[in-house]
C-alpha cells in the first residue's frame, strides 16, 4: 500500500495503548516475581501454552484464510524463534539479572530489526538517520542502567555477563523472527499467527524443561499462580487481542515493514514503567535515558505493517 500518515492516537487507540503500554512494561517484572517459584523453562512454556489455548478461538474465527503450506513452516519458524528460543533466554536471564536491566537491554530490539532488515528486506535500508536514531537509544540504556550495570559489575560480574549476554541473544533472535515475519506472513492473519507461534513455542519450551528440568522444585503458591495468570492472561493473550482489536497493528504487504511490530511503538513509554522494577528511580539520568531512548526510535511515515 502507499505512504500515508499516522493517524493521531486519541480515544479507544489511545486508551488501549496505554493499557499495553502498562502491562507489557510490567511483565519483565511479574517474570522475576513467578521465577522464585517456577523453574524458567518450564514457566515460560506453561504461560505460551495456555495463552495459545486462550488465543485459539480468535485464531480460528470464521471468514479468516488459511495460511499455504509454505506459510505453516515459517510460522513454525518464527514460533521456535520467537516464542521458543527467545523467551527460554529472558526466562533463564532474570535468574541472574533484575527485570529493570532486562527490558532495557531488550529495548535494543528495535536496533537489530533495521540491521537485519537492512540485509534481507530490500525497501529497508539502513540510513544515516536510522543509525544516528540507534546511537541515541544506546545512549538512553547506557544512562538509564549505567549505575546499575556498574554496581552488577562489582557485586557479581560473571552473572551480568551470563543474563546479559542471553538478553542480547533473546533480542536478536526475536528482531531476525520479526523480519522473517513481515517478509514471508504478510498474508496471514495476526491472530493465528501468534497462535501458531506459541504453539510451536510452548512445546519446544516444554520439552527444554523436560529434558533440563526434571527434578527441578515447583512451588505452587498463590504468587506463582498470579505470576502465571497474569503473563498468560494480560502479557499475552489480552494485549495481543486488545492490539488487533484497536486497530494499532495492521497485517503486512510482503515487503513493506515500515510502522514495526508488536513491541516497537511502546520502546519508549515502557521503559518508564520498567525503571518502577529497577534500583535507581531516584536519578535524573533515568529521564533523560529514557527521552533518549523515545527519540531514538527511528520514525516511520508508512502505516504500521502495511
Amino acid at each position: 500500500m502507499g505512504t500515508t500518515a499516522h493517524s493521531p492516537l486519541r480515544g479507544r487507540n489511545l486508551a488501549v495503548y496505554c493499557f499495553l503500554c502498562a502491562v507489557w512494561g510490567s511483565t519483565w517484572l511479574v517474570i522475576k516475581i513467578g521465577l522464585q517459584y517456577l523453574p524458567p523453562l518450564r514457566f515460560a512454556g506453561i504461560r505460551m501454552g495456555a495463552a495459545c489455548l486462550l488465543l485459539a478461538p480468535f485464531a480460528f474465527r470464521r471468514g479468516l484464510a488459511r495460511p499455504t503450506s509454505r506459510e505453516v513452516r515459517y510460522m513454525a519458524l518464527a514460533g521456535f524463534l520467537q516464542i521458543g528460543v527467545s523467551y527460554a533466554l529472558v526466562f533463564v536471564a532474570e535468574q541472574w539479572i533484575g527485570s529493570g536491566l532486562t527490558a532495557l537491554l531488550f529495548g535494543t530490539f528495535p536496533i537489530w530489526v533495521g540491521i537485519f532488515a537492512h540485509s534481507f528486506l530490500p525497501n529497508e535500508p539502513l540510513t544515516r538517520r536510522t543509525l544516528g536514531a540507534a546511537a541515541l537509544g544506546l545512549s538512553g540504556v547506557a544512562l538509564i542502567q549505567g549505575p546499575a550495570v556498574a554496581r552488577a559489575f562489582q557485586s557479581d560480574p560473571h552473572a551480568l555477563l551470563r543474563g546479559g549476554g542471553l538478553v542480547f541473544g533473546s533480542a536478536i533472535v526475536s528482531a531476525f523472527s520479526n523480519v522473517i515475519i513481515k517478509k514471508h506472513l504478510g498474508r496471514v492473519d495476526p491472530t493465528r499467527n501468534v497462535w501458531g507461534e506459541t504453539l510451536v513455542g510452548s512445546v519446544f519450551l516444554l520439552s527444554l524443561a523436560f529434558l533440563f528440568e526434571r527434578g527441578a522444585p515447583a512451588r505452587w503458591t498463590p504468587g506463582a499462580w498470579a505470576s502465571l495468570a497474569y503473563l498468560t492472561v494480560f502479557g499475552t493473550a489480552l494485549t495481543f487481542v486488545g492490539l488487533f482489536w484497536s486497530g494499532l497493528f495492521h497485517v503486512p504487504s510482503q515487503h513493506s515493514t515500515k510502522r514495526f511490530d508488536m513491541s516497537s511503538p511502546f520502546t519508549g513509554p515502557t521503559s518508564s514503567v520498567c525503571r518502577l522494577a529497577a534500583d535507581d528511580t531516584s536519578s535524573a539520568l533515568p529521564d533523560l535515558g529514557s527521552a533518549l531512548m523515545s527519540f531514538g526510535r527511528p520514525q516511520r511515515t508508512s502505516r504500521w505493517k502495511s
